[in-house]
């Protein structure tokens, strides 16, 4: 059951890149998507099926990739909360009439949390398009390490 509930997780994880890919690879310039088969949807769609849960459950380790962008934006405004502060100062901070910094500073984790969902759709996108070769490396790895021992 866990391993049922991993491999869904891991094709809604990467569901939406592989559908923007499959679209683009096959619809025509007027965005009509005849459904054609060529050799390179039939490795894609392999490539997710199989291949791609087959690599995250084989290397789980992937599936963890600590990659978070910050914005210099963010930083600097998360460097102004660790300054001491005269109250003066903070209730300037909440009544400034064009943007406050409490609003500065949701407004730029909200676009980091966005920035990191694209990022890690681009990952899970990336590892769908190398997941067959990858798993060949492994399993080619994996032989020759039987065979010296």
């Amino acid at each position: 059951m866990k391993l049922l509930k991993a491999i869904c997780t891991d094709y809604l994880h990467g569901i939406v890149f592989f559908i923007i890919v499959f679209y683009f690879m096959t619809a025509n310039p007027d965005g009509s998507m005849p459904l054609k088969w060529s050799i390179v949807n039939v490795y894609w769609t392999i490539s997710f099926l199989i291949a791609y849960p087959l690599l995250l459950e084989t290397v789980p380790s992937i599936k963890k990739i600590n990659f978070h962008m910050k914005s210099l934006q963010s930083r600097s405004i998360h460097m102004e909360d660790k300054a001491t502060k005269k109250l003066s100062d903070l209730y300037h901070d909440s009544t400034n009439p064009v943007s406050n910094r409490i609003d500065l500073q949701a407004r730029s984790d909200y676009q980091n949390d966005w920035l990191n969902l694209i990022i890690s759709f681009f990952v899970s996108g990336l590892l769908i398009a190398i997941s067959i070769p990858s798993l060949f490396f492994i399993a080619f790895k994996n032989l020759l390490g039987r065979r010296m021992l």
